[in-house]
Order: C-alpha cells, then structure tokens, then sequence
C-alpha cells in the first residue's frame, strides 16, 4: 500500500513542521503521547455528557498512539445514540480504551462529577455542558444542564482533545490551564430537524455531522430522510480522522462504510455513489444540504445548487492552520462566488518537500512525485472535525432562524 494511502493525517504535522526526521521518528513520537478518561456517576443520566464521553473514546486513540485508559464509573449501559444498550466498559474496549488505575502523569479528562482529587496532575480538565455551549476548566465545575443537546457535548469533545494535543504535541503553556467559556452561534433550544437532509461529502468533516446526529434525539424519533453523497473509497490513512470508520471499512466506498453505522441506529437512509457536479444548474429535493468538500472549485459553484438550504463547512490547511475552520449558509448575505473568488490559494502554491522527513523519503525511494503527492496532503485531525461536525448539524436544526450565516473560528482561540 502506498504511503499516501496510510499515513495517519495527524502524525503527517510531524513531518510537515520538520520536527520530525524522518516517518520512523513522527510515528514514535506519537507513540508517547498518553490520555486517560476519569468517569463519574453524572454521565449515567445526561446525555450531553454521553456525546462527549463517546467522542472522546472514538476520537483519541486515533491521534494519540501512545495509550488512552479509563477509569471510574464504567458499568452504566447507554440509553440512544451509537452505542445502545453497551455497557460504558464494552465500548471503550470496542475503541481500544482499557480500565487502568488512575496516573497523574498522564493528560486527564474528568467526565462528570468525580471523587478523583487531580489537583497535582499536570493537565486534568474538566467539562460542563450547557443549553448551549460548555464550559472547560482545570478546576472542578457545577452540574451539566439536564437539557443540554448530544450537539454540545461532541463539540466540547472536539475542543477538549485540541487541547490535550495542544499541551503534548505543542507544548502550550495555556492549554489545559485557562477557562473556556463557549456558546454556540446559534441557538439550540427550540431547534428542529430538517424533514430531508443531504450530506456531500464524507471525509472527516462529513462523517463526524453524521456521527453528531446520532446524538440528537429528534433526529432519532423523527422520519427525517437522509442522504449521503461521496463516490470515494475508505483509505488506512482516513481511519485516522474518520469517526464512522474502521479496519472493516478500508476498500469499501465511504457512503457504504457510512450507512452500514447509520443501519445500527435503525434510522433510514439512502446513498448516492457518484460525485455532485455542479457544471450547470442541478436541484435536490432535499430540504437542507450539509457540504463537506474540501474543493475551492466546488464551493465556488455553489450557487447552482438550488431548492435547498446550504450548509457549508471546511477545516483549514497546513501546520498553522488545522485548527480553524469556516462556514458559510446559502443562501445567505453572498454568494458562494463572492465568498470564494479568484483561484484556489492550494492549487497555485508549490508543495514544499524540504523539510528533513520528507528528503529521507525522497532519497530512500526516488520517488521525486510521489513524495510531492505525500507533502500535498492536508493535515487532519478528527477532533477539529468532531467540533465542526456539530456546528454543521447545529445550523441545519436552526438554518430557517438564524441570522449568523458565517463564522470562523480558530479552536485554539476559543475563551
């Protein structure tokens, strides 16, 4: 298999920053990079709280290689959502997250309320979910809000994850030690669920909005039809982002791989296994589209899809940039093709193999383009994406009501 093809998308920002000399070297260092989940008795009966303790076992393991381990409360059985009727304990198992004794060494992430004091812990955070947002803390936090949506808790995941990253891989003095405080653009309470939805697109960013909507209740009860577009094949390389991927699914195409998890949830759904062209005017009966492709070109044509609401969303690129991500309603203030002018930034900027990695690679196989190919591709991590996934399916529950119809934000800015 070619390297393209299997390189995890997160351990590639090692050899793009040239810390790393060579594949060998980013792979080990990943390697060393340790969480641990302390679970307390409040997960049992909320279900934001569910969202982000089943993210975050679905997330870690696939950027941090070292080891993640639970501990705490793991004998609750799961009520909805992806893993019903499991036992905390079996689904942590079924991600490769296994009870041990709690270290103060390692990354902590305490879920609830628990007895566990961390206070010498070099990085222990805390989550509280709200009607509509989170709260992150290295200091104990008051109760979850009851009514809090499965929507929050998959973002505040995302962005606690970015954190742990952001104090093993970068070092970052702040992470894990100030107060973040987020509320979603728009509001939760009183949204609904599409009576159609559309999703183009499953890379990370499309499969972690469907893995949200496994959470939200009223999508679960509701006879919303679904639809899922993308004409791509699962690679090795994408289970390293992709939240409704695994081994079993290498080879197959993402919308089959996709549905075979929506099938678990009994809710129906149908595919489409050929690539949205958008050469000329083309509509959907859906009543909301979610677009998850990462193309300028496409998005720049967007305005010819019609009879439907557009959400678009796309995460940034290169070392300084995997952290932040946009999104665009439509229609909405401007058009698509006042959003993306000109030509694609990527497409006309060189690809760069300078960096020591790379120029092992190079000189190992002689391979001047396929070491190109490698460099050229972005880096990615699924919790970025589980935090841009939520906001996706956020704005398809309230796309009739809001008035907020783009955002960008850097994950590693928020407060």
């Amino acid at each position: 298999m070619k390297l393209i093809e299997s390189l995890n998308r997160t351990v590639k920002l090692a050899l793009d920053d040239g810390s790393a000399g060579s594949l060998e070297e980013a792979l080990a260092r990943f390697g060393g990079f340790h969480i641990q989940i302390i679970v307390g008795e409040e997960v049992t009966h909320n279900l934001a709280l569910q969202a982000y303790l089943q993210t975050v076992l679905n997330a870690a393991p696939r950027t941090f290689r070292g080891e993640v381990t639970i501990a705490g409360s793991l004998d609750f059985v799961f009520g909805s959502s992806w893993h019903m009727g499991q036992t905390l304990l079996a689904t942590a198992k079924s991600y490769g997250v296994y009870p041990e004794s709690v270290n103060s060494s390692k990354a902590t992430l305490v879920v609830g309320q628990s007895s566990v004091e961390v206070k010498s812990f070099a990085f222990a955070l805390y989550v509280q979910c709200t009607t509509n947002g989170f709260v992150l803390s290295p200091d104990p936090l008051e109760l979850s809000a009851q009514d809090a949506s499965g929507v929050v808790g998959v973002a505040a995941a995302g962005a606690a994850l970015n954190e742990c990253f952001q104090y093993l891989y970068f070092k970052k003095t702040w992470a894990g030690q100030r107060l973040i405080e987020y509320d979603f653009p728009v509001a939760l309470t009183g949204g609904t669920v599409p009576d159609s939805l559309r999703v183009i697109g499953l890379g990370h960013l499309g499969q972690a909005a469907v893995w949200t909507l496994g959470f939200v209740q009223s999508w679960m009860r509701s006879a919303c039809r679904l639809v899922l577009q993308d004409y791509d094949l699962v690679s090795e390389s994408g289970l390293s982002t992709g939240l409704l991927t695994d081994l079993s699914s290498v080879g197959q195409l993402k919308v089959d791989a996709v549905k075979g998890y929506i099938d678990r949830l009994m809710v129906d759904s149908s595919v489409i296994a050929t690539r949205m062209e958008l050469d000329s005017e083309t509509f959907v009966s859906e009543s909301v589209c979610l677009v998850a492709v990462d193309d300028f070109f496409f998005r720049k044509k967007l305005d010819r899809l019609r009879g439907t609401s557009l959400i678009e969303a796309g995460i940034g690129e290169g070392v300084l940039g995997f952290t932040k991500f946009q999104l665009h309603v439509f229609p909405g203030k401007r058009l698509a093709s006042d959003v993306w002018t000109g030509s694609s930034e990527k497409s006309t900027k060189p690809i760069q193999i300078s960096a020591p990695a790379y120029q092992k690679l190079l000189h190992e196989s002689s391979d001047e383009c396929g070491t190109t190919q490698l460099a050229g591709r972005s880096i990615a991590t699924p919790f970025i994406g589980a935090f841009a996934g939520a906001h996706l399916v956020a704005y398809s529950m309230c796309h009739s009501s809001t008035e907020v119809d783009a955002i960008a934000l850097d994950v590693n800015s928020l407060h």
